[in-house]
């Protein structure tokens, strides 16, 4: 091997990873599947724009009535990818199946944070885990 050889396979060794590209909101957001509003609750839903980075989603399917919080893993917060939610805690994100959405879905709509952490606490049912999935019967009520 001689000395231009050694020295084009040790640049190659020490070359740093290429950057990746950085995607924008816009982008992100763009393949999402939710339900925009829904006339039998009375329920809009945000712009999924909003989602990016925050520490708390609350979403309702409106076909089987689950109300629902996702709760981000750590200080990052949400992302998306698709219909899908990363970064949330599997452990600390649950949904409950409502019996009586228009008393419940009020609170959610505009109560502050502390009517917020008793709501699911208050709901008799039993406690499902998230998936993170995102489909065309989920409303995105709220973030926090």
């Amino acid at each position: 091997m001689t000395n231009s050889q050694k020295i084009a396979v040790n640049k190659l060794a020490s070359r740093k990873p290429r950057r990746k590209k950085v995607v924008s909101f816009e982008k992100k957001v763009s393949k999402v599947n939710y339900k925009k509003e829904d006339t039998e609750y009375k329920l809009v839903s945000i712009n999924p724009m909003r989602i990016l980075g925050v520490e708390k989603l609350w979403v309702f399917n409106t076909k089987t009535r689950q109300l629902g919080v996702y709760v981000a893993k750590d200080a990052s917060g949400l992302n998306i990818k698709g219909s899908t939610l990363e970064g949330f805690s599997e452990d600390s994100s649950i949904s409950k199946k409502i019996r009586k959405p228009e008393a419940v879905l009020k609170t959610v709509v505009s109560g502050g944070k502390v009517a917020l952490r008793k709501v699911l606490t208050d709901v008799k049912a039993v406690e499902q885990k998230m998936t993170g999935r995102l489909n065309k019967d989920t409303i995105l009520i709220r973030v926090e």
